[in-house]
């Protein structure tokens, strides 16, 4: 009986244990780190300066430079009225309709 309880207790204990010592390691470890790393990065005064030229940069590339489409062609897609748009989405609905409607 007593041996059953130390056993349960040791079941218990030692996964326990081992979780608080490796999260104590992992802690200790990342805050070392982190202060490395604080140090090694210079201050952060001006970064909104740095943000903003970025910002800039950025902007008149996107002006000088057209963006490709994700869908690999080099066409612009068309600009569809909204009564086009309407029945394209009713046409579309009607098909899957009738697909659902066979199976």
């Amino acid at each position: 009986m007593e041996d059953d309880k130390s056993s349960a207790v040791r079941k218990l204990l030692i996964p326990t244990a081992a979780s608080v010592a490796g999260a104590g390691a992992g802690l200790i470890l990342t805050r070392k780190q982190r202060t490395k790393l604080r140090d090694s990065l210079p201050s952060l005064n001006g970064v909104g300066d740095l943000a903003e030229d970025l910002r800039a940069k950025v902007g008149s590339l996107l002006e000088k430079t057209p963006v490709p489409s994700g869908s690999g062609g080099s066409e612009p897609v068309p600009k569809l009225a909204p009564s086009e748009l309407e029945d394209r989405r009713r046409e579309r609905e009607q098909h899957r309709a009738h697909r659902r409607a066979k199976s």
